[in-house]
């Protein structure tokens, strides 16, 4: 993406970041592809209530929200 700023075209970067609450700790992901890849990876390697932590984490990151958590109820 350019913007135009007095005339010269500067080159900025859209930070794709995104924060995660998981199992109450809070991490913040600089990049939303690496966290999906990361949580999907961990459904693909756990069963259970920690397959579903990791399922729901991961649809709200590609339901792109800004803030992603293991909880079923947000």
């Amino acid at each position: 993406m350019k913007i135009k700023s007095n005339g010269n075209f500067k080159q900025h970067r859209i930070k794709d970041s995104v924060t995660v609450i998981c199992y109450g700790k809070k991490e913040v992901w600089n990049s939303r592809a690496e966290a999906a890849a990361f949580y999907l990876e961990g459904m693909s390697s756990c069963s259970g209530a920690e397959r579903d932590r990791y399922a729901n984490i991961y649809l709200d990151l590609i339901c792109r929200k800004s803030v992603c958590t293991d909880d079923e109820d947000d």
